[in-house]
């Protein structure tokens, strides 16, 4: 069996050695380029990256998931994946003068034809990054985007110092994406078709479709709120929602960007394998259930602290949603990891009709919200974590084989945990005035709910612990051979 563990360190270590050189480069290009500069790659950029929802047409992650992965199905992948992302190439061409032309500003086009060739060369590299990924080669998937992400900030950097403005910025993406097409074929298998082939695109075009209809109903859905407040309530509104659940983002994104290029892959093979997907899955949700309630059981005392700590006394509205917001979020967890199990058995059809109809209802529930108050719309998260798992929770059962009070019981370590967590929170500021001691309320608060949550779970033997222990510690790790870690 794959070890898991090994796996999740080089996902992490992938995601923050990107981070880290992401942040290094905008540090420096901060100093070095003008706000307006900065503005025009933005704007070029967003305008650009709405064509990724469609740039291969699902057809990475239906070479992770699929169960029969011939040649002539990889080949076909490779087929979708090219002629979609040339004829967006092509669009982003044509558009790219109308666009400039639209905002008043020339430069513009030549960034946006430059971000263009993006399209035209990430094709030759992404199916082998997929094949990498559901053989679960994360140490080969890690220099291939270390590598990227290096010359993307070190290009960036030089461009922007030797006076090249924003075309620097369009020359560094660029760059980033020929480094992950040659490294990627550098390090593909042996075994890889290097080929486009025509057989067996209608199975690709077939399931790709769902993938690409489903990433686009989340991405409508993740911008509906900002979309809606800022026409029925105004832009302050959205700015307080942009900067609240922004914070939310960047805590979740950075623990489960690390995990979901792991897990879907390691369902998809215990699937094929005919393993125990369900002992996986419930693993899984013990794992991040104690990591996810206890942070938004914290949110629920320690938003409002913690916002304006981190981003200043203005934004206390920002910080009030946020502590609305965790309560959905502690509901939310209990279907975190559904959608990676329906797309690694193989029902992206069932996921992309639970999407479509969740869809719709947060854009009602939006629209209703949004004439009563900002505070409205920050509730619609917890009818819309119950929906969610009414809608998901019966196909999980039927796929893994355990209800939804099983998985509860499972865990319940988790549970504990956050009541000690939640209760360190509460005991170390129970003696603060928050509201004017904001920062020395964020600040205990957090140490009291840190320290209690860790106690916890190493008097309980939580599974976390060994698994954390062995993704830090290498040679802990030698013994590991179980989906999520020993027993």
């Amino acid at each position: 069996m794959i070890r898991t563990s090994r796996a999740l360190r080089f996902s992490f270590a992938t995601r923050y050695l990107g981070s880290a050189a992401a942040l290094v480069s905008s540090l420096i290009i901060a100093r070095l380029l003008t706000p307006e500069e900065i503005g025009i790659f933005s704007l070029a950029a967003g305008l650009v990256s709405l064509s990724n929802l469609f740039r291969d047409f699902g057809a990475a992650q239906y070479v992770i998931q699929e169960r029969e992965l011939t040649d002539q199905r990889i080949r076909a992948a490779f087929t979708v994946n090219l002629a979609c992302s040339w004829i967006i190439a092509v669009a982003l061409v044509a558009v790219a003068a109308p666009f400039a032309q639209f905002y008043r500003e020339p430069i513009i086009r030549p960034v946006m034809l430059l971000l263009a060739v993006n399209f035209a060369l990430l094709p030759f590299g992404s199916i082998t990054m997929a094949i990498l990924q559901r053989n679960m080669l994360f140490g080969r998937r890690m220099v291939v985007q270390t590598s990227a992400a290096v010359t993307q900030a070190t290009v960036a950097v030089l461009g922007a110092y030797w006076g090249h403005g924003v075309m620097a910025l369009a020359v560094a993406s660029v760059a980033s994406a020929a480094v992950t097409v040659v490294v990627a074929l550098l390090l593909r298998p042996s075994d890889t078709p290097v080929l486009p082939g025509l057989h067996e695109v209608r199975r690709v075009l077939r399931i790709g479709s769902h993938f690409t209809l489903n990433s686009g109903l989340n991405h409508i859905s993740n911008i509906a709120p900002e979309l809606i407040v800022g026409r029925m309530i105004g832009l302050e509104a959205v700015g307080h929602i942009a900067r609240g659940w922004g914070a939310i983002r960047h805590f979740r994104g950075g623990l489960l960007r690390g995990i979901d290029p792991v897990l879907y892959p390691l369902l998809a093979d215990i699937h094929r394998n005919a393993g125990d997907v369900g002992a996986a899955y419930a693993r899984s949700m013990v794992m991040i259930s104690a990591v996810l309630w206890p942070f938004f059981g914290c949110l629920t005392l320690l938003g409002t602290p913690m916002i304006v700590t981190v981003f200043g006394q203005q934004w206390v509205l920002a910080g009030e949603l946020v502590e609305i917001w965790a309560y959905g979020g502690l509901l939310m967890t209990l279907v975190q990891f559904a959608p990676q199990l329906l797309l690694a058995t193989g029902n992206v059809h069932t996921l992309t009709r639970a999407q479509l109809l969740l869809t719709t209802l947060r854009i009602a529930m939006l629209l209703w919200s949004a004439t009563i108050s900002l505070q409205a719309v920050a509730m619609t998260t917890i009818p819309m974590a119950l929906m969610r798992i009414a809608l998901l929770t019966p196909h999980t059962s039927r796929l893994s084989g355990i209800t939804l009070m099983q998985l509860l019981r499972e865990c319940r370590g988790s549970a504990l945990a956050t009541v000690f967590a939640v209760a360190g929170a509460y005991g170390a500021t129970a003696w603060l005035d928050t509201a004017a001691q904001p920062v020395l309320s964020f600040v205990a608060g957090g140490a009291g709910a840190v320290v209690l949550w860790a106690v916890t779970l190493v008097w309980m033997r939580h599974p976390l612990v060994p698994l954390i222990a062995k993704v830090l510690i290498p040679r802990l790790d030698r013994d590991d051979s179980s989906p999520l870690g020993s027993p």
